[in-house]
C-alpha cells in the first residue's frame, strides 16, 4: 500500500490524525506493507512521481498485489471516516487479495 501525503493538504491531515492513528485502523492494516510518499515540499522529483501515477490530487492511496503491481480498481482519493476505511480494508482488499 503506497500513500501520498502532504502536511499542506488538509485531507491528508484529517486521515492522518482521525483515520491512521486509530488502534482498530492500525490492527486492520497489518497485513500490509504500508510505504508513504511525503509530498509537502513539491519538488519537481516528487511532481514527477505523481504525474507517473496519474495522481490528480492528495490524499492518494495505491494498492498493490503480491507481484507488485498495481490494482488500480483500489485506488484511494480524498479523505474516509476510519469505519469506512476499516470497512474498505476487511470488506475489499483482504476477500480481493
Amino acid at each position: 500500500m503506497l500513500e501520498f501525503y502532504a502536511d499542506w493538504c488538509p485531507s491528508c491531515v484529517v486521515m492522518k490524525e482521525k483515520v491512521f492513528h486509530k488502534s482498530e485502523v492500525q490492527r486492520a492494516l497489518e497485513p500490509f506493507v504500508l510505504l508513504q510518499i511525503d509530498a509537502t515540499e513539491l519538488s519537481p522529483q516528487i511532481q514527477a512521481q505523481l504525474d507517473h501515477y496519474g495522481i490528480p490530487g492528495l490524499p492518494a492511496i495505491l494498492v498493490y498485489d503480491r507481484s507488485g503491481n498495481e490494482r488500480p480498481e483500489f485506488r484511494l482519493l480524498g479523505e474516509m471516516e476510519a469505519d469506512e476505511f476499516i470497512a474498505w480494508v476487511n470488506g475489499t482488499l483482504l476477500k480481493a487479495m
